[in-house]
């Protein structure tokens, strides 16, 4: 298990999406989250890496991915 993002975590994903997305504008959403949360949480992505809400392959799967990241 992993410990789950907090708001101002989550912004700061938010904020680093934003900045790979501007530098990286062929990535996919969902492949622009993963990254993003692969740098700044490593060991978040580990959890969700090849998982049913990893959306690095499938931009569908971005809503679960933030269900299983973020603090209910």
């Amino acid at each position: 298990m992993f410990k789950k993002l907090n708001e101002a975590q989550i912004n700061e994903l938010i904020r680093k999406f934003n900045e790979k997305s501007e530098i990286h504008p062929t990535w996919r959403k969902g492949q622009t989250w993963f990254n993003s949360l692969r740098v700044l949480y490593p060991s978040v992505a580990d959890y969700i890496t090849d998982t049913e809400n990893d959306p690095f392959y499938d931009d569908e799967k971005i809503d679960n991915f933030f269900k299983e990241i973020m603090e209910s």
